[in-house]
């Protein structure tokens, strides 16, 4: 058993790829937490070769069991990648079809008095970053100076 808990024959290509997306500043649960399912099934039903049938199964069994979304789930695209520059010349890399879906955004537009509440409040953050001297600015810069999109109505505050 590894230091993840992976009991496949994929531990040492799990164990890789997860040394190598901690390097690249990936530190999430999910990080971890897929690839361990993704090594149960394969435990589970004695999966050896990272092929279509592998690879593809536990993806479509992914996607049938809850939650739906594939937008933040353990990559198997790029376990392939990583496998095939790693050696493993037949491990499939997953097509466009398996890419997460588009989710629109919806974002949410402050109003003036929002805006101004945000900065007096971050003005009043500790902290040793860049957004630190850029609030400074901000500050300093009377609210008229704000630009407004057009046909914007001032809200009294």
């Amino acid at each position: 058993m590894s230091g993840h808990g992976f009991i496949s024959m994929y531990t040492d290509g799990l164990e890789g790829y997860l040394a190598f997306r901690t390097s690249m500043g990936c530190y999430g649960a999910s990080r971890i937490w897929y690839p361990k399912q993704f090594d149960r099934h394969c435990a589970n039903y004695s999966l050896v070769n990272l092929d279509p049938a592998t690879v593809e199964g536990w993806e479509a069994e992914q996607q049938s069991s809850p939650p739906h979304s594939r937008s933040w789930k353990f990559s198997m695209r790029d376990f392939g990648r990583w496998a095939r520059i790693n050696g493993n010349q037949n491990a499939l890399v997953l097509s466009d079809q398996w890419k997460a879906g588009f989710v629109r955004s919806q974002p949410y537009l402050l109003v003036n008095t929002e805006i101004r509440l945000f900065f007096q409040a971050a003005s009043r953050v500790e902290s040793s970053s860049a957004w630190a001297a850029s609030l400074d600015v901000l500050r300093r810069r009377p609210e008229s100076s704000y630009a407004a999109c057009p046909g914007e109505t001032k809200v009294a505050t």
